[in-house]
């Protein structure tokens, strides 16, 4: 089973603060340690002192593929969920401005939460899909799949030229602008249309 990140696949406001990267969406990989299991907290590392969380749209793939067209994109899943991801900001600048592979900083042991999957035919609108991230009752975060730079019938193609997709497979879409500083004793849900898909607490 393999987790493929996405960065990069929703514009940044020009007002931002947040630096965007240039060319297209990047990929990068998590172990499967990196899940958080039931309802386990997030635990702060004790090697950064600077985590954000971010929301994303996830499909869990449901038969293999490879060099995937993007008209037949969308056979490859039936079910949305919902990611929080976790990323060690202070490393990640870190490694991008030394030139360093991302791992240390995206990939470390449980620094991802994913909810339930909803079937797609259960959504009000499966071609608009609104999420949002709430960190102690307040909302944080929102977007929308149709913001995505790289809409998800190219992403699954793009992936698959790469790397062979399998079944069981989890695909995040990447993360709107918004990302929150989590910190100890926060309590963050996530919501797809509506629905609250995920809980969790910081610790």
């Amino acid at each position: 089973m393999k987790i493929i990140c996405i960065s990069g696949n929703y514009p940044v406001p020009a007002n931002s603060k947040v630096k965007g990267f240039s060319g297209p969406p990047r990929m990068y990989l998590k172990p499967e340690t990196a899940l958080i299991r039931g309802r386990m907290p997030f635990f702060l590392p004790g090697f950064s002192g600077r985590i954000h969380a971010g929301a994303e749209l996830a499909v869990r793939i449901g038969k293999l593929g490879k060099n995937i067209l993007p008209r037949f994109a969308h056979t490859y899943y039936s079910e949305i969920g919902l990611a929080v991801n976790f990323t060690a900001t202070d490393h990640l600048q870190m490694c991008i401005r030394e030139g360093k592979p991302w791992d240390e900083a995206t990939s470390f042991d449980g620094s991802l939460k994913l909810s339930n999957f909803i079937p797609l035919h259960d959504l009000p609108d499966p071609d608009n899909i609104s999420f949002s991230l709430d960190c102690t009752g307040d909302k944080k975060q929102e977007g929308q799949s149709s913001q995505m730079i790289m809409p998800l019938s190219q992403l699954i193609a793009h992936v698959s030229s790469f790397v062979t997709l399998k079944i069981g497979d989890y695909l995040l879409t990447g993360s709107p602008p918004g990302c929150l500083q989590v910190r100890p004793e926060d309590r963050l849900e996530g919501w797809i249309a509506g629905e609250k898909t995920i809980s969790i607490t910081i610790k």
